[in-house]
Order: C-alpha cells, then structure tokens, then sequence
C-alpha cells in the first residue's frame, strides 16, 4: 500500500512527532502516547531558567553565583540551539513541500522520499506506531522515525491490519 503523505500543518504534526521520537523509550514502555511537545518542552526549560536566574541575587556566595550564571548561559544557548534547528528543519520541508511516499507492504516500509535514497524497514524493526492528534509517528528501532499527518490515519490502519500486528498501534 503506497502511502502520499502531504502535511497540511506541519508545525502541530512536527511538533508532536518530534517529541514522541524523544519519548521513545518511555512510550514503547508504557504502551501510551501521553507526552509533552516539542514546542512546550522547550518553554518549559526556558521558563525554568529565567526562574533560576531570578533566583540568584538571593545567594551569598560571589563564585557560586558565576557558575551558575555560566551555567545558565549555556542552557540558554542549548534551548536556542533546538528551536533554531526546529525551524531549519521547517524551512527544509517547506523547500520540499512537505511531500513524501511511504510504502507499506509485506517487507515492511519503504521510504523514497529523502533525495532519492531508498530505505527499507522490515516489520521487526517497527517498534510502535503512535497515534496522536495531529500526528501518527512511525518508531523504529533505529535513530530513523517516520511521522505522518493524521489524515492518514485509516490507509495506516488498514496496512497494519493487512501486514503487521495491531499491536504495533499505540493510541
């Protein structure tokens, strides 16, 4: 089953994605898909930073003060570090227009999409197909995750059901 996958918004469908990629381990593990964004994990460590930075006048001791500072610093440049590289990444796609084939048969999947390069994932190197709101995230045991937008929720199912274990399925 050859599978087109436009993404309309691809921000919410990145977003979520990306993150359940991080979660892997903790999703597989649980059998649910309940994890924080991207998007929000991100503000959530830059709000703890300014709240730890607006802490410090309140400390006495002059060296403890610069190493944290310093060390806040750092956090700062990591958190920015991410977000710019989210939106390279957006910019990426949107050079491409979003668009990739995906192919579900007996063998596994098929992705063609990446400058022509062909990838082949048999059905035991999936280890979860996770079914959010906007997003269905494809995890394999491999870096390599594949992510969908939600409209293809029913050609995803149906070739699941046809070639692989239900149990593949996390919502």
């Amino acid at each position: 089953m050859e599978i087109e996958c436009i993404i309309n918004n691809y921000f919410k469908t990145y977003n979520e994605a990306k993150d359940v990629a991080n979660s892997k381990k903790k999703i597989l593990k649980s059998q649910s898909p309940k994890c924080l964004n991207y998007l929000n994990r991100n503000i959530i460590a830059i709000l703890l930073i300014i709240t730890l930075a607006a802490s410090m006048p309140f400390t006495t001791n002059l060296c403890l003060i610069n190493l944290i500072y310093t060390l806040i610093l750092l956090e700062v440049i990591t958190v920015l570090f991410a977000i710019t590289n989210y939106i390279m990444a957006y910019l990426y796609r949107k050079k491409r227009n979003f668009k990739s084939i995906i192919t579900l048969n007996e063998e596994g999947l098929t992705d063609t999409s990446f400058q022509g390069i062909k990838m082949i994932f048999s059905w035991d190197k999936i280890k979860g197909i996770v079914i959010k709101k906007y997003s269905i995230t494809i995890l394999t045991d491999t870096p390599c995750f594949f992510y969908l937008d939600i409209k293809n929720k029913k050609d995803i199912e149906n070739a699941i059901e046809k070639y692989a274990s239900k149990d593949l399925i996390i919502k």
